[in-house]
């Protein structure tokens, strides 16, 4: 039997953030902090001389308006690791807006991996074989966390 034609592949370049509908345009809800000198834990919003906060609207990509009539997603088809223009406010308004340069990564899955550590990290309660000199602080490395919290699991044997 002939197989199936595939359907070809458009990478999305993510921005390493959640975004909610805020009216007329989307509202950057959560940047996530990322390891920039690590590729799989790049986060392109937080790199240097990018200034977009949590809150910040985003108003353009490339130079065209993204508002709550599309999806966002659908202006960064075929654009991952592609360096983009990306425009913000902390209005929702183009006027005094800010527009920076920024690489999207293929892919968020070791920014989101990272999140999840840490948050579980934060709420694990202490045990004997644990105090809180050994705590990953919220600024570790994902590797030295996940190592930190397979330690714990394992009651501290290696």
């Amino acid at each position: 039997s002939p197989e199936m034609p595939r359907p070809e592949r458009v990478g999305i370049g993510l921005l390493g953030a959640e975004f909610e509908a805020d009216g007329e345009y989307y509202r950057f809800a959560k940047i996530f902090s990322g390891e920039n000198w690590h590729e799989e834990y790049r986060s392109p919003l937080t790199e240097p001389g990018v200034e977009i906060s949590e809150g910040d609207f985003l108003i353009a990509i490339d130079g065209d308006p993204v508002t709550t009539e599309s999806n966002p997603y659908a202006f960064l088809a075929g654009k991952s690791e592609r360096i983009i223009e990306v425009t913000v406010n902390s209005r929702p308004t183009s006027d005094g807006a800010r527009t920076y340069s920024v690489r999207p990564t293929g892919s968020e899955l070791g920014l989101r991996y990272q999140t999840w550590v840490a948050r579980n990290a934060a709420v694990a309660p202490p045990t004997e074989s644990t105090s809180a000199s050994v705590t990953p602080s919220r600024t570790a490395s994902a590797s030295a966390m996940s190592a930190w919290y397979s330690a714990r699991r394992s009651g501290g044997r290696s």
